[in-house]
């Protein structure tokens, strides 16, 4: 957008898209009811990412981009088109419709992640469930609690990575459940 408007250099305009869509996240968190229920601000938020994800090309190019990506057009239909017949959002209840994308993106990111873990391209260590070892010496920034699981018992280990694996590939379906006391099951 800001590369069809003739703004400076590829540099200027990835630094003027951030300024933009900084500036306008904090009117989004902190500007009140009227700009949280505005929606031409998270649509806005929307294309200046697009824009940067597509046009600037200093972003990775991982699939998380395109799932915030994802998020952020569904965050547009959240906001009531301008202006809100008030100011409360209690009384402005979200579409139905939006909040089942939302659960099915949830779905699909949890559910994928437990089925890579079972893929014939992944670690075999999660077929034989000693991948909790791997985690706890390899993980970024590892904490004590890290060190104390790290020495538990093999059997312990296992456990780790069977409850991770159902919580990855089972829980999910408790997303797309009809009722919030279902889910909370």
């Amino acid at each position: 957008l800001l590369a069809a408007a003739g703004v400076g250099s590829a540099d200027a305009r990835v630094e003027l898209a951030s300024l933009c869509g900084l500036l306008l996240s904090l009117l989004l968190a902190f500007g009140g009811p009227r700009f949280a229920l505005w929606a031409p601000l998270p649509a806005s938020l929307w294309l200046l990412h697009l824009s940067l994800v597509n046009a600037s090309r200093l972003l990775p190019a991982h699939s998380w981009e395109w799932a915030a990506l994802e998020l952020g057009f569904l965050a547009i239909f959240l906001a009531p088109e301008w202006p809100p017949s008030t100011l409360y959002p209690r009384l402005l209840p979200p579409p139905s419709a939006v909040l089942l994308l939302f659960r099915w993106h949830l779905f699909r990111l949890l559910l994928g992640a437990g089925l890579s873990r079972l893929a014939d391209h992944s670690p075999s260590c999660w077929r034989r469930l000693d991948c909790a070892a791997a985690h706890h010496e390899t993980q970024p920034m590892p904490t004590p609690l890290a060190w104390l699981l790290h020495g538990m018992p093999a059997r312990w280990r296992a456990a780790e990575a069977a409850v991770s694996l159902a919580a990855l590939i089972l829980a999910p379906f408790a997303a797309l459940l009809p009722s919030r006391a279902a889910r909370l099951a």
